[in-house]
Parts: C-alpha cells; sequence; structure tokens
C-alpha cells in the first residue's frame, strides 16, 4: 500500500504512521515537504492577504523513526525517489519517504 500526503498533512496526522509501525504494515508513506502548509498559503496569496503558513525546519524521515518506521528516508530528486521506493518493496515492513520539494510546488488543484 502507498500513502501520498503533504508534510502538514503528516505533521496533522502522524498517529496513521505509528499503528502501521506497531502493527508492522506494509505501508510505504510519501511525504511531499514543500516546507509550509500548502492549501493555506495559496488560499492567502489568493485572497491577497499572506500571513503565515511556513513549517520550515520539519525532517520527516527522523519524524518516521521517532514513530518507529526504521525504514525512513529523505531525497530531493527523482532518480534517488525510485531507488529509495524500490528498496522500500523489498520487505514486508511500513517506510517513509520524504520528497523535499521548493516551497513554490503545490498540488495540481490549487493552481
Amino acid at each position: 500500500y502507498i500513502a501520498i500526503t503533504g508534510d502538514g498533512c503528516t505533521l496533522m496526522d502522524g498517529n496513521s504512521m505509528y499503528n502501521a509501525a506497531i502493527d508492522k504494515l506494509p505501508i510505504i508513506f510519501v511525504v511531499f515537504n514543500n516546507s509550509c502548509l500548502g492549501r493555506v498559503r495559496e488560499g492567502q496569496k489568493s485572497m491577497g492577504n499572506y500571513v503565515a503558513s511556513d513549517l520550515s525546519g520539519v525532517d520527516f524521515s527522523l519524524y518516521g523513526k521517532a514513530l518507529g518506521i526504521k525504514n525512513s528516508f529523505s531525497t530531493y530528486s527523482y532518480e534517488s525517489f525510485v531507488e529509495l521506493y524500490r528498496a522500500c518493496t523489498d520487505d514486508d515492513l511500513p517506510a517513509l519517504i520524504e520528497v523535499k520539494t521548493a516551497k513554490e510546488e503545490i498540488p495540481v488543484l490549487l493552481k
């Protein structure tokens, strides 16, 4: 199974990762980290009332390890992501791959 999420959502609902670690569920969590709450940022920009949305300094590979997911990694590149993903599918344990992106990178539906 694969769970694809953003950094803000992960911080609000990380307990699912803890449950996956405890029950040894073979879920790969892919966390896109643009160091901000993307939906909040775009909403504030569109209304011309930007206040704040930054989440800088969060290391989600360490976050995953703290929740018991030993296979927790971080990457900036697509090539590295593919290698990490393949390595994570080799066993039946939960894994987390943090994909660090630019702050301007937002989901297509928010553009």
